[in-house]
């Protein structure tokens, strides 16, 4: 096998984009490691203040969500990485998990045993 990504750094968490376009990596340090099929491997992106624990793409590939230890949900548009990213607070310590329903109209987060939906 081949590595495509190699950081000093832990991962917690990896993800494929729908049509594998992205290979999401997050890490230790609350950064989210991205290598693109078509540009390499990006800039990692910044935002969360702790470890980056849930990594899910809507199911069209427009958009990354991710979860972390800091309990923000960030939501970045990957048609345009410059912007920075939406925060859902929580109120939950950390985030564990994230999913979206079949046609990505609702995000579902969880981290305290509670699943919170959201309409996206």
């Amino acid at each position: 096998p081949e590595a495509l990504l190699r950081t000093t750094v832990g991962l917690w968490s990896i993800a494929f984009s729908p049509e594998g376009d992205f290979l999401a990596a997050g890490g230790r340090d609350g950064r989210i490691r991205l290598f693109s099929r078509r540009h390499g491997v990006l800039p990692p992106l910044e935002g969360h203040a702790a470890r980056v624990y849930s990594i899910v793409f809507h199911p069209e590939g427009r958009m990354m969500v991710t979860g972390s230890g800091d309990g923000d949900v960030f939501i970045w548009d990957l048609l345009d990485l410059s912007e920075p990213p939406t925060r859902l607070h929580t109120n939950t310590p950390h985030i564990d998990c994230l999913a979206f329903n079949h046609d990505g109209t609702v995000l579902a987060s969880s981290g305290d045993g509670t699943i919170r939906l959201w309409n996206m």
